[in-house]
């Protein structure tokens, strides 16, 4: 259609939100030995009115955070893909 899609097309809820991108973070943190407690205790709990970029590709939704949202500033911008089945997007 043409038009901005913002993270309110791709997940119903904020809790849907955090549900698919908590696991994903803390597996990214814990591979990475990125301490969580410092970064962020507990489940994330961010919402769909953060301001996160992403991008669609054909393995699913491409978050991409940048330095210090999830991790220490050497590792640069972290790119975590949630898949489509988890998402509002039909293809």
């Amino acid at each position: 259609t043409g038009e901005r899609m913002s993270q309110n097309n791709i997940f119903a809820s904020d809790q849907a939100y955090a549900q698919a991108l908590g696991p994903l973070i803390t597996a990214w943190q814990h591979k990475n030995d990125v301490e969580s407690d410092i970064f962020g205790t507990g489940p994330y709990t961010g919402s769909r009115s953060d301001d996160i970029q992403f991008y669609l590709a054909e393995d699913g939704v491409h978050f991409v955070f940048n330095e210090y949202d999830i991790a220490p500033y050497a590792y640069g911008p972290v790119d975590l893909v949630v898949p489509y089945s988890q998402t509002l997007i039909s293809l």
